[in-house]
């Protein structure tokens, strides 16, 4: 497909979309998949329905991982959603609340690939077809669905810092500047260490 073509079907799409009201968008879908380039441009893991879904398994997920509230006080509680918090260490490989310490390497948490089987397998949502689809041809997690992830887990952990449970709703608007702050961080990283973000992306 030339620029464009490549184009125009882009706009077509992104018109097809922005005109449907519900009803519709089940044959927008089947029309954007016939067309693997322009799905994948289309696919937004930040801002979507997908998000909303996987915030709920975020929610379940976290608290498991960091056993938050678990046996906790509420000041350890606050100490401790404080400490992950700090520079989003939380999505540091070998996180240890105890000693407070972690490995330094960045989107390394294991709790990024619990998530992502837990709702992607365990859950087996019939939704999210295509993204399932994609993820099997490219054997990889893309970027924009780590920063996600992240977001969801930070999400998640802000929602007891004041020592208790408080639920946040999962809207757009209170996601996306955190999205953003979290994909600059991974182009970054990407541009510095493709290799490194590589694995990231496929050891997930």
């Amino acid at each position: 497909m030339n620029s464009a073509t490549e184009e125009n079907s882009k706009v077509k799409y992104q018109g097809m979309i922005v005109g449907t009201a519900g009803v519709g968008l089940g044959m927008v879908v089947t029309e954007i998949n016939k067309d693997i380039d322009i799905r994948d441009q289309l696919m937004s893991y930040g801002i979507s329905a997908i998000c909303l879904d996987i915030g709920r398994e975020a929610r379940i997920r976290t608290s498991e991982f960091f056993k938050i509230p678990g046996l906790l006080t509420w000041n350890q509680i606050i100490s401790s959603v404080t400490w992950l918090l700090k520079d989003r260490i939380f999505h540091h490989g070998e996180v240890d609340l105890e000693k407070r310490t972690t490995n330094g390497l960045p989107f390394q948490s294991p709790l990024l690939g619990v998530m992502l089987r837990g709702y992607l397998m365990d859950g087996k949502p019939k939704q999210d077809w295509l993204l399932i689809a994609k993820l099997q041809r490219e054997e990889r997690i893309p970027i924009p669905f780590i920063a996600m992830l992240t977001i969801l887990i930070q999400h998640a952990l802000q929602e007891f810092s004041s020592g208790y449970k408080i639920d946040n709703p999962l809207s757009n608007t209170y996601l996306r500047s955190r999205y953003h702050v979290v994909m600059s961080t991974l182009t970054a990283l990407q541009e510095k260490a493709p290799d490194y973000v590589d694995l990231s992306q496929t050891g997930l």
